[in-house]
């Protein structure tokens, strides 16, 4: 018991150190390894996971604030569209057709993660002529990030990653992350915290509608959660070493690993 406990903990630490350096919330690293190495149900994994995101999502968004990294105006928008859309997520599990879903989505992100790792930049460097509202952050360290944002643009993935979240338990930011970067062109260390910012709140409203129905795991998802929240303050003090496009690299490989999963869950079900 105490060794699984022990597994859980290490798993939760790994996952916010890497979901809090991608912005993604870790549930990509947690979901499939709850599956193949804790033989956990998905009813359970999802609701488990979207836990450990929230933790998570919450300690990365702390770290980032005190590095003033985070959109918030943009961020409260997004985070707007995305409540519905986590509140959806969770009402049609039931009903949504599995092997359609996770076969669209899962080349989606194996597609996304080849341009991103193939272009890391994504289209950065025209953000400054983007239609859309100014913004202009300076971080802790005085460095200042200029972008523009259209929040029409925003608006839509916004809904959709909230409905992610909670029907695979991975956090929105798996569909926020590359939308930022690629569509919206958010700077990479921006679009990370501001991420992470979303998913806080996103990630909340689901767990607490998990925990309504009873599908939360007490103790797996506290001894996740406890080493995600450690994990994602050392995420967030690495995430200040790493260039733009490494930060896109990585975020290219996590994708790149959902899609994978998603599309062998479509061929044999599992």
């Amino acid at each position: 018991m105490i060794t699984l406990a022990v597994g859980y903990v290490i798993l939760g630490v790994g996952a916010g150190i890497y979901g809090s350096i991608i912005g993604l919330g870790g549930g990509a690293i947690i979901v499939p390894v709850l599956l193949l190495v804790f033989h956990m149900d998905i009813r359970h994994t999802v609701a488990v996971s979207l836990m450990a995101v929230f933790a998570n999502a919450l300690s990365g968004s702390l770290a980032y604030a005190r590095q003033k990294r985070i959109d918030y105006r943009s961020g409260l928008w997004f985070a707007g569209m995305a409540i519905p859309g986590s509140l959806a997520g969770t009402l049609i599990v039931p009903f949504v057709p599995a092997k359609i879903f996770t076969m669209i989505f899962g080349g989606l992100f194996a597609i996304v993660s080849v341009f991103l790792f193939l272009k890391p930049s994504g289209f950065q460097d025209g953000g400054c002529h983007r239609p859309g509202k100014a913004r202009i952050i300076r971080d802790s360290r005085g460095h200042t990030f200029r972008y523009r944002v259209s929040l029409a643009r925003g608006l839509p993935f916004s809904f959709v990653a909230g409905c992610l979240s909670s029907l695979l338990g991975i956090g929105g930011g798996v569909l926020h992350m590359p939308a930022m970067i690629l569509w919206l062109g958010f700077p990479h260390h921006i679009a990370v915290a501001t991420s992470q910012f979303i998913i806080t709140i996103s990630a909340f409203i689901g767990s607490c509608v998990f925990l309504a129905q009873g599908q939360v795991l007490p103790g797996p998802a506290i001894a996740i959660a406890a080493g995600a929240i450690i994990g994602a303050q050392v995420g967030a003090r690495i995430t200040r070493h790493l260039s733009g496009n490494w930060l896109s690299r990585l975020l290219a490989l996590a994708l790149a690993a959902v899609g994978i999963r998603m599309l062998l869950m479509s061929w044999w079900g599992h």
